[in-house]
């Protein structure tokens, strides 16, 4: 949604320590260090998000309410115009 149709999305998996890491990474509009904090919050959409696409600002919220539910950590990473990093470590 929030990157440009020709960009890639990569999914990589690593075992350490007998849990699994996924990761996905994407090459969108990335999200500023102090909003990232905030975007587990439900109906928050970052200023950026706003203006680039329609949305309603659940989607990450449900996600972490999943991935707590289920015992998996979730971490995101991102930089600004780069790309953003979404980790699930699951037990």
């Amino acid at each position: 949604k929030y990157s440009s149709v020709d960009s890639r999305i990569e999914i990589g998996t690593q075992v350490t320590g007998g849990k699994i890491d996924i990761t996905i990474t994407d090459q969108g509009i990335g999200i500023e260090k102090e909003e990232l904090e905030k975007v587990f919050d439900r109906f928050y959409r970052s200023p950026g998000a706003r203006n680039y696409k329609k949305g309603h600002g659940v989607g990450l919220s449900v996600v972490k309410r999943i991935c707590d539910l289920y015992g998996i950590l979730v971490k995101i990473e991102s930089e600004k115009g780069i790309g953003t990093t979404v980790r699930l470590t699951f037990p």
